[in-house]
């Protein structure tokens, strides 16, 4: 009997060992006023994103982005990222992607902005609806300032008021 119980605690240590123990995405904007745009760059783990999107399509595979993952990939992401500068919503432009081989997935987006930006609102639900436990943190800068903010499944919008990052 104590063999067995041995036998199973080793083999739930095992296990254990194996369990994503974090799930964390990462963007980080920065506002260029001289070029009317803001810059983004996000952080997923590549592993979670490729099991949510083969969902949709069994063979998508990020080491292998053709065209029609491609579209995927923004569809997905444009689907469950969504930006407001002062009031009207705006569309991402998909810039690139890298895979690294600690396991993130990068992708580079930019956002058009008017001249003048009072606020950002940012609605992050990727990866939330699969991942419970998922933190999106997003980290705006402005002028020499940065803003920080954590999405989680029950609280996945906010709005940035720039004027506190002046």
């Amino acid at each position: 009997m104590k063999i067995q119980r041995i036998t199973f605690i080793i083999g739930l240590l095992f296990l254990c060992s194996f369990v994503h123990e974090y799930y964390v995405g990462i963007a980080n904007l920065r506002v260029n006023y001289e070029r009317k745009q803001i810059e983004m760059e996000l952080k997923l783990d590549a592993d979670d994103l490729e099991s949510v999107l083969r969902k949709q399509t069994p063979d998508f595979n990020l080491e292998k982005l053709d065209e029609n993952s491609k579209v995927l990939l923004k569809k997905y992401i444009n689907n469950h990222f969504s930006i407001w500068i002062n009031g009207q919503e705006k569309s991402l432009r998909l810039l690139g992607e890298e895979l690294t081989d600690g396991g993130e997935f990068w992708t580079f987006w930019t956002i058009e902005i008017p001249d003048n930006v009072v606020s950002v609102k940012i609605k992050n639900t990727i990866l939330l609806p699969d991942y419970l436990q998922q933190q999106n943190i997003v980290n705006l800068k402005n002028k020499g300032k940065t803003l920080s903010h954590t999405f989680l499944y029950n609280h996945n919008s906010y709005i940035f008021n720039l004027n506190d990052a002046k």
